[in-house]
């Protein structure tokens, strides 16, 4: 066993819930500490790595599918018995949110034993968006289980919803997992910080789900070859934010590099100071032929070689 054992937070939470906000307040309140990052990205871009500052923090990104099933276990638990042999005290693993938290004992179980006890489950942090949260939990069996299994539960973005609607939304959660701690917050800022630091895991079982439907989704990627006006990428977002779940990337404007957010019909675009790539991920449900749509309109807005989807 090694002398230091590494903790390991796992954070998870459905598209757009908040949990890039809560890793750079997390990794802004202890700075002083030795991190490590594995950011787990479904689409084949690389948004979420971007947004830390690489050159403090160990950052492995590991992107088009979740480190949870099959197509990226492997790659996941590579990374993990590498960051074994580091220095770093601490270890965050940031979860696709489309992840499948019903495989993650066997995965960790597996880490154990590799890394020869290396490491410490601290648990489960699920970010969800008390504006959200019903309606998506209701009818993603993914999403139900990052409640499920969770071993602490940020109830984020409350300052969109009335005090009825933060009560429905808890006693819904506790529904599916009466012995999670529940906080409330905006902007994931927590109360008190060292409480997650320390937390130790719940170690229950969740609840049964086998009565749950669980929606396929399908996803996009744009990939911007030249500069677009700004203008355009508006309409684009306009158009696509009704009929996707989520929207991310950094796209190449005449106004400069734009970061580009969006859940459902909100997309929030911001100042960015630069980017190697331009892109934005999509992703929605597969009833919509949203892709197929989204290629019709960049035919008629772009010139031909601006923008390839894939």
């Amino acid at each position: 066993m090694p002398a230091v054992v590494k903790n390991v937070y796992m954070i998870t939470g459905f598209l757009g819930s908040g949990k890039t906000t809560f890793l750079n307040e997390w990794l802004r309140i202890f700075q002083d500490h030795s991190f490590a990052l594995v950011i787990n990205e479904f689409g084949s871009a690389d948004v979420d790595g971007a947004l830390f500052d690489q050159t403090r923090i160990d950052v492995t990104k590991i992107s088009n599918g979740s480190i949870l099933c099959s197509c990226r276990s492997d790659r996941f638990v590579e990374t993990m018995l590498n960051l074994s042999k580091t220095d770093v005290t601490d270890v965050i693993i940031e979860t696709s949110g489309l992840s499948d938290m019903t495989v993650l004992g066997r995965i960790l179980g597996d880490i154990h034993q590799l890394t020869h006890h290396a490491y410490r489950f601290r648990g489960l942090i699920t970010v969800a968006d008390c504006t959200r949260i019903r309606k998506t939990a209701s009818v993603s069996r993914p999403v139900k289980g990052q409640l499920a299994y969770a071993d602490y539960i940020l109830l984020n973005k409350i300052d969109g919803c009335t005090p009825e609607e933060i009560q429905e939304a808890i006693e819904f959660i506790q529904k599916i997992n009466p012995l999670c701690p529940i906080e409330k917050t905006n902007r994931c800022k927590v109360l008190n910080p060292e409480d997650i630091r320390h937390l130790e895991p719940v170690g229950h079982l969740p609840t049964d789900m086998k009565d749950l439907d669980s929606p396929w989704l399908d996803k996009f990627t744009l990939w911007f070859q030249r500069k677009i006006d700004y203008e355009k990428l508006e309409f684009l977002t306009d158009f696509i934010a009704p009929l996707s779940l989520r929207i991310k990337g950094f796209v190449d404007t005449d106004l400069g590099f734009q970061f580009v957010d969006g859940v459902g019909d909100s997309v929030k675009t911001t100042e960015y100071k630069s980017h190697d790539q331009s892109f934005l991920v999509v992703i929605y449900d597969h009833n919509t032929p949203l892709k197929h749509m989204t290629k019709k309109k960049l035919e008629t807005w772009f010139e031909p070689g601006t923008v390839e989807i894939e």
